[in-house]
Formats: structure tokens, sequence, C-alpha cells
């Protein structure tokens, strides 16, 4: 799975984590450190680093596949882009159109 893919799990899918699983993932993902980086930081061996990533993106995914919170923000992102389209072409629908994207907004968050 990209790297990207597996970045927006953890955003969605964070508050499951464990605070270990969180900070590790965050300094993989987020700031962009190396295995080794992270392995100095926590003094723990690369391989262990390594492990702890592939487990978590392992329970993400698994995860994903139960409940697909991020297929249905991706849907819902791509509605609301439909959405925008639509009204720019037809200015009848444009207060319409903005009041289903805001509930669509409040559905997936900021």
């Amino acid at each position: 799975m990209e790297k990207f893919a597996v970045a927006r799990l953890v955003d969605i899918y964070r508050e499951i984590l464990t605070e270990r699983q969180k900070e590790v993932m965050s300094l993989y993902f987020d700031f962009d450190l190396s295995l080794a980086e992270i392995a100095e930081r926590k003094s723990v061996s690369r391989q262990s680093v390594s492990d702890l990533i592939r487990r978590t993106t392992e329970e993400l995914v698994q995860t994903e596949s139960k409940l697909h919170l991020a297929a249905m923000n991706a849907a819902i992102g791509k509605a609301q882009q439909k959405l925008r389209e639509l009204s720019l072409r037809h200015p009848r629908i444009a207060q319409e159109a903005e009041e289903i994207e805001k509930i669509l907004s409040a559905v997936i968050g900021p």
C-alpha cells in the first residue's frame, strides 16, 4: 500500500491507535523521519520500528476493510466536487447545492 494511502488511514483511525502507534506513525508519516531516526529517538532497533509500522498498517487496512470510512470520505468528497460543478453550470440550484455540501462537510468533518 502506498505511503499516502496509509497516512490517510492513520488520519482517519488515529483515535483507535495506541499512544506508541500514534507517535511512531506520526514521526514516520507526518514528520517524514526514517526508520533509523525513529529508532534512535525511541531507543529501539530499526527492526522494531519497521515491525510496528507494518503491524499498524495491517491493522488499519483491516479496520478500513470493515468500516470503509476512508472510502466513504472519498465518495463524499467526489459528491461535493460534483455539486460545486453543477452549481456553477446551473446557478438556479446553487443555494440548494451549497446546503447539501454543508451537510456532507458535517459528516466527514474538517
